[in-house]
Parts: C-alpha cells; sequence; structure tokens
C-alpha cells in the first residue's frame, strides 16, 4: 500500500510538470539581446524564436512550420543568421541557459523521494 502512495505521488507531479497548462505560450520580444520583455503569443504561434545575424539577435513569438531558414530569411529579410525555435514559456531568451524541464523535474524528484520515503517509513 505505501509504494501504492509513492507512485501515485510521483505519477501526479511528473505529470502535472510535463502536462501543458492550456496556457498561451509566452516568448521574449525583442529587436535585441538579452531582453526582458515577452510577450504572449497569438493563436497560431506556437513557439520562439531566436536570430542571430550580423547587426544583432532578435527574439519574437513564430510559428513553427515556418522555423527554416529560408522562411526566416524571407519574412525577417535577413542573411548569414543563426535561428533556434523552442516551445517553452520564455525560452528564447539567446544569452541566458535555458533550463532544460527534464532536469527540473529530476532535482524535484531528488527532493520528494526522500520526504515519501520517511512518511512511508513511520
Amino acid at each position: 500500500m505505501n509504494s501504492l502512495l509513492v507512485t501515485a505521488v510521483i505519477t501526479t507531479f511528473v505529470l502535472a510538470f510535463f502536462l501543458p497548462s492550456g496556457n498561451a505560450l509566452v516568448c521574449y520580444n525583442c529587436p535585441y539581446a538579452n531582453c526582458d520583455q515577452n510577450t504572449t503569443c497569438t493563436y497560431g504561434q506556437d513557439t520562439c524564436l531566436v536570430v542571430h545575424y550580423s547587426r544583432g539577435s532578435l527574439s519574437s513569438c513564430w510559428i513553427n512550420s515556418r522555423c527554416d531558414v529560408n522562411s526566416i530569411a524571407l519574412d525577417l529579410n535577413v542573411k548569414n543568421f543563426q535561428a533556434t525555435c523552442c516551445d517553452w514559456d520564455l525560452c528564447n531568451n539567446a544569452p541566458n541557459v535555458v533550463t532544460n524541464k527534464i532536469v527540473l523535474c529530476g532535482a524535484l524528484l531528488l527532493t520528494i523521494i526522500p520526504m515519501l520515503k520517511s512518511l512511508v517509513g513511520n
């Protein structure tokens, strides 16, 4: 019975962490790097974009199906650039290291498991 409780609690945390909340995606939206301005993406914009090019960087909401070199070059009128698309909130702040959800989930589990073991053991 105790192992069933532990399994249920861990499963609940993992599902709550990985399932989408149904809210719209939030991305940084700036014509330069290191920005702190963000926006809620509109319907159809399902990814965040960051582009590095000769004059700097830009961050914005984007359409995942248009996250290819040709579409970005055409839409933004840029050449010789590097672009990255990502699909979780505020993942497109170019120079900052973005923590992966898997790492956060692992840290959460490492914190919760000892507490659950002490509860089950008593």
